[in-house]
């Protein structure tokens, strides 16, 4: 990645050891205040719904990957 100019040299990870809120995190490059997922819970899921992929719940902000397809850039 470094031959092709992507580096960094300093990151702070999400301060919970918590998947869905790491995950809401790195996916969307803002703090869990910020997108929303704030613990294991999904927001709105109750005990007797189907059970959801945390990959797939709204957030409060757009995902890295959404913010660079509207920049016309190529996702996979």
């Amino acid at each position: 990645m470094l031959a092709r100019g992507a580096v960094a040299e300093s990151l702070t990870p999400a301060p919970i050891a918590s998947t869905p809120i790491s995950h809401a995190t790195m996916f969307s490059g803002a703090w869990p205040g910020q997108h929303g997922i704030t613990s294991v819970s999904l927001p709105g899921a109750g005990i007797a719904d189907d059970p959801r992929s945390g990959f797939t719940v709204p957030t409060a902000v757009d995902r890295l990957w959404t913010i660079a397809q509207r920049a016309g850039l190529h996702v996979v």
